[in-house]
């Protein structure tokens, strides 16, 4: 359904290869979201789309800032077993704005698929 051409294809995989030496991109493909899937394959289906969506609506977005911005978007799920963080589920932003900051956050699949 979401058709993307070969080339675009071919560079989510070069930016996700690169995101996964560079980072912890490949961790994610231990963790589960959404029920069934794991969060690496979801992040890489929203890739697919994010670019079908930009070509489709003529949005003319920079391609590699779509890739990477889909690759990302989960990357800093919080861990919803943190009992500090389960008393608080609408204070999300906020925890991933502290990893971004740098303190200390786990990488974990959340609780809400």
């Amino acid at each position: 359904m979401f058709r993307i051409s070969e080339e675009d294809q071919k560079h989510i995989v070069d930016v996700s290869r690169h995101l996964c030496r560079t980072g912890e991109l490949a961790r994610t493909r231990d963790f589960i979201q959404h029920g069934h899937t794991t969060v690496y394959t979801h992040v890489h289906h929203v890739a697919r789309i994010a670019l079908w969506l930009n070509r489709k609506l003529n949005l003319k977005a920079d391609r590699d800032r779509v890739i990477r911005s889909a690759l990302l978007h989960d990357y800093f799920l919080y861990d919803c077993m943190d009992s500090t963080i389960r008393k608080w589920p609408w204070r999300r932003r906020t925890v991933t704005m502290n990893c971004i900051r740098g303190n200390r956050m786990r990488l974990s699949a959340t609780c809400f698929p």
